[in-house]
């Protein structure tokens, strides 16, 4: 590509995509170094984070295909249409920029669909970008990815978002962001993902384990409990600051002790 900042912007914008461009460049550039496996992306949105993975993989020289489950409604997708309004738009946005030959939409529930992937192979590059749940992400597929692989995670900032509602004097909490950052964390602390780089609220990191995992449902349940109470400060919309955010403060969990890892005091 030419102009690395120009094609990814446009890609953006062509796919109505949420990210930035340098966002979606990171991603092509991490999906170029997969030299094994399909690769697995959970949540297509309208196919920006799609099409950079898949022109990667295509410039890696591997002959993987890219497998992208997704329900395909709901959530800003509902000012599309319905189910059959926004495939056309997928599907045309793929087509446009030359990759429907290697990727195929999985259309329902990841719990339900992801028998759809193929049994002999690996998975060299996992992206999740749906709805905060790694979670059950990593249970359906963690296992089946190859030691150190590219894991990209999406929303992975530990912030809240206040979102206004039409009534005067309410609103709704986005908790997506702060979950991945819990879930991602702890999974961190497990020794099962290491860190490469954050990226514009974005984790890039690898598998760094090279056996199976089981999932302890009880520690993650505790993760989530930490969500019951949650402070923060309200910064007001202004001219360099975004809409009504809670900021919460930072704090790593450790990598010792069940109370250590998963338990945080928000002051």
């Amino acid at each position: 590509m030419t102009d690395m900042y120009k094609d990814f912007h446009n890609i953006k914008i062509a796919c109505n995509g949420m990210l930035h461009p340098d966002v979606y460049r990171r991603i092509y550039c991490a999906a170029k170094m997969v030299n094994l496996g399909s690769v697995v992306e959970v949540g297509t949105a309208h196919g920006a984070g799609t099409v950079s993975i898949a022109l990667g993989a295509k410039e890696s020289g591997s002959s993987s295909k890219v497998y992208s489950f997704d329900k395909i409604v709901g959530g800003s997708r509902d000012a599309y249409g319905g189910l059959k309004d926004n495939l056309r738009i997928i599907r045309g946005n793929l087509s446009h920029f030359g990759v429907s030959e290697i990727v195929e939409l999985v259309i329902g529930d990841v719990r339900e669909t992801h028998t759809r992937l193929p049994d002999d192979r690996q998975i060299g590059f996992l992206m999740l970008d749906a709805d905060g749940r790694i979670d059950r992400d990593f249970d359906l597929f963690f296992n089946r990815v190859a030691p150190g692989a590219p894991i990209v995670i999406d929303d992975y900032e530990d912030r809240v978002r206040v979102k206004p509602e039409q009534q005067p004097g309410h609103c709704s909490l986005d908790l997506k962001k702060k979950l991945s950052w819990m879930l991602a964390d702890y999974f961190e602390a497990q020794g099962w993902i290491r860190t490469r780089e954050v990226v514009r609220g974005t984790l890039f990191a690898e598998k760094a384990i090279d056996r199976p995992v089981e999932m302890n449902w009880r520690e993650i349940t505790e993760v989530y409990r930490n969500l019951v109470l949650v402070e923060g400060e309200v910064v007001l919309p202004s001219e360099t600051s975004p809409p009504s955010w809670l900021r919460l403060p930072r704090k790593k969990p450790q990598k010792k002790g069940l109370l250590k890892k998963i338990k945080r005091t928000l002051r």
